[in-house]
């Protein structure tokens, strides 16, 4: 005849064995997700420095110009005198 307690106590290892494959899983897909976030705010912070750079050189640039204009202005009076 077949025991019903070795079938129950099989059961409880599989089950053991399920929930250490669940906690591994879990714990593998949690590590994924970190390192997938850390790389993804690195990226973050890596495009916003280099759009913070443009935006500097390009600051730099309007400055540049419009001192440029000033001067070009100045000497346009100056030669029509």
């Amino acid at each position: 005849k077949n025991n019903p307690f070795k079938i129950v106590k099989m059961d409880r290892t599989t089950d053991k064995r399920e929930d250490n494959g669940e906690k591994e899983l879990n714990a593998f897909v949690q590590s994924l997700l970190k390192q997938m976030q850390d790389r993804f705010e690195d990226m973050s912070n890596g495009v916003v420095s280099r759009i913070d750079d443009m935006g500097k050189r390009i600051d730099d640039l309007e400055k540049s110009l419009g001192d440029l204009m000033k001067n070009y202005d100045g000497e346009e009076e100056i030669g029509t005198r």
